[in-house]
């Protein structure tokens, strides 16, 4: 009989920041509202959390 194992997933550090200028090779363009990609804990986890769940 398989068992089955819940693991959670962590993600750590958090806050991750993905700075504008090293995706677009540019400066944000602030009067635009361009700016850095911050993904707070709660945004890591819950991506995580759906990658996990497809490939279970």
């Amino acid at each position: 009989m398989a068992s089955r194992v819940d693991i959670l997933p962590a993600v750590v550090p958090a806050p991750f920041t993905l700075e504008f200028r090293n995706i677009f090779l540019r400066l944000p363009r602030l009067a635009r509202g361009e700016s850095n990609f911050v993904f707070t804990q709660q945004d890591l986890q819950s991506y995580a959390t759906l990658v996990w769940n497809c490939v279970q």
